[in-house]
């Protein structure tokens, strides 16, 4: 079982990596500061907080944080989200409208054609990212460099 100062550092690192943008250097020394220890170089909090991300009580900790923050902007972006949502669907039903079309000489002929398909399928695209039912995907590649003779070369793998 861990030590209770070791949960206590444990939980104030997990608060203090959410909070802060996810930087484990920082976090550690955040943690250093308001327990009155002296701060590490930034490459030594570094070493020090990867070490303590390994852990399972940090890493629970990080957890319950990120569901308290995930909680708080739900109930504090609420209003707005849903503004965007009904906005979005008011500009799809506009590009979905039907318009009459008129032929060479500017006379109306009996056919219609939708407003704007594109922005509609636009409109549906941002509709669901917004609502959470459509996630993007991010392809994330390796570039490796070499330089030889002053010409850098980059692969992409």
């Amino acid at each position: 079982m861990a030590k209770k100062n070791d949960t206590i550092f444990a939980e104030l690192f997990a608060k203090a990596y959410v909070n802060n943008g996810r930087i484990i250097g920082r976090a550690y020394n955040e943690v250093n500061v308001i327990l009155g220890k002296n701060k590490l170089r930034p490459a030594l909090s570094g070493r020090a907080g990867s070490k303590l991300m390994e852990s399972e009580l940090v890493k629970d900790f990080i957890e319950e944080e990120k569901v308290k923050l995930e909680a708080i902007m739900d109930k504090d972006y609420k209003k707005e989200r849903q503004l965007i949502i009904d906005a979005m669907w008011k500009t799809y039903n506009k590009a979905m409208e039907e318009q009459p079309s008129f032929d060479r000489n500017g006379k109306k002929m009996d056919k219609y054609d939708v407003n704007s398909i594109s922005g509609a399928n636009k409109s549906l695209e941002l509709l669901g990212k917004t609502s959470g039912l459509l996630v993007e995907k991010n392809v994330v590649s390796n570039i490796s460099k070499s330089e030889v003779n002053n010409v850098i070369e980059v692969e992409i793998v």
